[in-house]
């Protein structure tokens, strides 16, 4: 069966999983000797404790956006504080990006609400993961405890959808307390009342982490909590013991509802950013948003005058291959217009043959029946070609539009079949691997482990694809061995790939093959359902 998510998803699922073992094995194992400064206790163990909730909603976001989406423009990696708002963002989308967490969830909006109500407590913890990595400052044995099991039920209720449940297996937990959290807290804020100055940093910080409610996430306290966790200053201390009494009532529950997060400012298409040229694109990223746009503007005003002019079906192609965030032609979270959306759409299906992806551009449209009722209109004056494969694709959008599976006998049948084919034709490759041995069609010894992992998954059809364009290996041998993966293409890392076969010229003879790997892979992630 090929895997369920992104290679890169489940890399930093496992990291998560790790990083969350190692912290609660670490809790319940004996130290090796007496601390000089008790501070230190626990240091390592809220970092990797708040590795593995990082991990596991940067897992979530390459899910949904890609390999890049944990990267910033400067190619430096997104903070905590950013990664937690954009996925919090993520569980709020109703569309096809959040889709992954919610497959076969029996009730979807208590799911969210549950996903949110865990992630509302790890601003906390950011504030705190910091002074253990950077200061070595630790927090109490039953903070420590607290958090780390508050991660274990996030990682739980993500692996309840089904796509990710075969990559959350054996959640570590810590079991030392029986005591409620409400408990806990009680017996902290007697702590805190009868300590010293010197102990009263770690045990505010620990009070703070183990609350069931708070009150709400004004930058002021929460400015205040990570200071103290690198350098206690009395005012600091002050300030918080009062706002840890607003937040200890009788019930220790306050009536008000909890705030955002701290708002962060995101800006993809900084100028400051350096303009990347990936091996596979003939055109610089800082280009690309500026010709997309005049694409749509071009497009529009034609069809008002009813003529068609839309942009190069290529194009799409490789804002396809690159990602929509990537390329600087929208926003993380937000979707387009029917209007902005609809030329790149025409446009791939637009081509002799085998339509281009388009299907990724129709999960991030907002108003569907627009997109219908212009596409409509674009059917009307279009040739035979874009008409005939506008005809296959009103099929497949009303089926996402009334949230019914495909018909039967839909033409889309086709693409459908053909991901069953390549996930056949993947565990053909080491057969076909051992019959070209000692011709002119074979590969070295060493790409036979390659080939050995892509059935399972573990190696992807794209990273061999490209490893063999640079290899300078005979060009029948490069034909075939082409030819053959692009058959086995299904992952969405596998694109770019494709994509630098369409742009070389010696195999315009696999061109065919490349195409409908690049719509099979589009169809697989984001088309229709079956």
């Amino acid at each position: 069966m090929p895997p369920l998510l992104r290679r890169h998803a489940i890399r930093l699922l496992e990291a998560s999983l790790e990083s969350l073992d190692l912290a609660v094995s670490s809790l319940g194992a004996t130290k090796r000797r007496e601390f000089r400064d008790p501070a230190a206790r626990y240091a390592p163990e809220i970092g990797l404790i708040g590795a593995a909730a990082e991990l596991a909603m940067s897992a979530c976001l390459v899910q949904a956006y890609g390999p890049s989406a944990t990267v910033l423009p400067n190619g430096k990696f997104k903070p905590f504080s950013q990664i937690l708002d954009e996925f919090r963002a993520l569980v709020r989308r109703t569309d096809h990006a959040s889709e992954f967490l919610f497959q076969e969830v029996p009730d979807p909006e208590p799911h969210r609400d549950r996903l949110l109500g865990l992630t509302g407590a790890f601003s906390r913890l950011a504030s705190v993961r910091a002074g253990g990595l950077h200061a070595g400052q630790g927090l109490l044995h039953e903070a420590m405890v607290v958090q780390a099991n508050l991660v274990a039920d996030f990682l739980a209720s993500l692996s309840e959808s089904s796509r990710m449940r075969p990559y959350l297996t054996h959640i570590p937990r810590c079991l030392s307390y029986n005591e409620e959290r409400l408990v806990i807290v009680e017996d902290l804020a007697r702590r805190i009342a009868e300590a010293s100055q010197p102990d009263l940093p770690a045990l505010l910080v620990s009070a703070f982490l183990v609350l069931p409610d708070v009150p709400p996430n004004e930058p002021e306290w929460l400015a205040a909590l990570e200071r103290i966790t690198v350098a206690p200053r009395e005012r600091d201390i002050r300030y918080l013991l009062n706002v840890l009494e607003r937040a200890l009532p009788a019930t220790l529950v306050r009536a008000g509802k909890t705030g955002d997060a701290i708002p962060v400012v995101v800006k993809p298409g900084d100028p400051g950013a350096l303009p990347i040229e990936p091996q596979y694109l003939k055109r610089q990223f800082n280009n690309i948003r500026d010709q997309w746009y005049a694409d749509i503007n071009n497009a529009n005003g034609r069809l008002e005058a009813g003529v068609l002019d839309l942009p190069p079906a290529e194009a799409v192609r490789e804002v396809f291959a690159i990602g929509l965030e990537n390329a600087g032609v929208i926003e993380s979270g937000k979707n387009f217009g029917p209007h902005e959306s609809w030329p790149f759409i025409a446009a791939s299906m637009n081509v002799q043959g085998t339509p281009g992806p388009y299907w990724f551009l129709v999960r991030r449209t907002e108003d569907l029946g627009q997109l219908r009722a212009i596409l409509n209109k674009v059917s009307e004056i279009a040739g035979a070609r874009l008409r005939t494969h506008l005809s296959e694709f009103f099929v497949g959008l009303d089926a996402i539009i009334a949230k019914t599976p495909l018909p039967a006998d839909s033409a889309l049948e086709k693409v459908m079949n053909s991901i069953q084919e390549a996930t056949s034709h993947r565990a053909r490759l080491v057969e076909c691997f051992k019959r070209q041995e000692g011709s002119t069609r074979a590969l070295r010894d060493s790409d036979y482990e390659v080939i050995c992992g892509i059935p399972e998954g573990k190696r992807p059809v794209g990273d061999l694809i490209l490893q063999l364009l640079d290899s300078g290996i005979g060009l029948e041998a490069l034909r075939y061995w082409t030819r053959e993966l692009c058959k086995a293409a299904l992952e969405l890392d596998d694109v770019p790939a494709l994509v630098k076969v369409l742009q070389c010229r010696d195999l315009a003879s696999i061109h065919t093959f490349a195409r409908k790997a690049i719509q099979r892979i589009d169809y697989r992630f984001y088309g229709p359902s079956s």
